[in-house]
């Protein structure tokens, strides 16, 4: 935790019930607040409520929304840092990724592997992309 180069993606999982799913959230809080990791750490999930309660009770929490419904004005509007989406999510809305980059929503999409889509993300100006071809995608953020 001493160097500051290095950033830890922070997956907490939806669970069965609200119930389930805060007292997980609360249990990574402590552990994360434990270890002193808050500056190191960036929060994703899949789970609304857990998105929302990560924003309530970690102040400055960077937490992005996986599951796609929610359009960028809601999620920034909600205290979202990023949206987090499938590139399938984003083809069937490109307009998102203007409206995300207006509002200072951050962009993740995931996974990216062809270099057709690579192309086309990198040209729309994703913040990230996720892949199984880091390689490739080196390749092209060079040219």
């Amino acid at each position: 935790m001493k160097q500051k180069k290095t950033k830890l993606i922070l997956e907490i999982k939806p669970q069965k019930t609200q119930e389930r799913e805060e007292a997980l959230t609360n249990a990574v809080i402590a552990t994360v607040n434990e270890l002193k990791a808050a500056p190191w750490i960036e929060y994703i999930t899949f789970s609304h409520f857990i998105g929302k309660h990560l924003i309530a009770n970690v102040p400055g929490a960077k937490v992005s929304y996986l599951n796609g419904e929610i359009e960028p004005a809601k999620l920034k509007e909600q205290g979202f840092y990023g949206l987090d989406y499938s590139q399938g999510v984003l083809k069937k809305n490109p307009d998102w990724i203007k409206q995300a980059k207006d509002l200072g929503v951050i962009i993740n999409v995931w996974t990216v592997n062809a270099a057709k889509d690579m192309d086309w993300f990198l040209e729309q100006k994703a913040d990230y992309i996720t892949t199984n071809e880091p390689e490739l995608l080196f390749t092209k953020i060079k040219k």
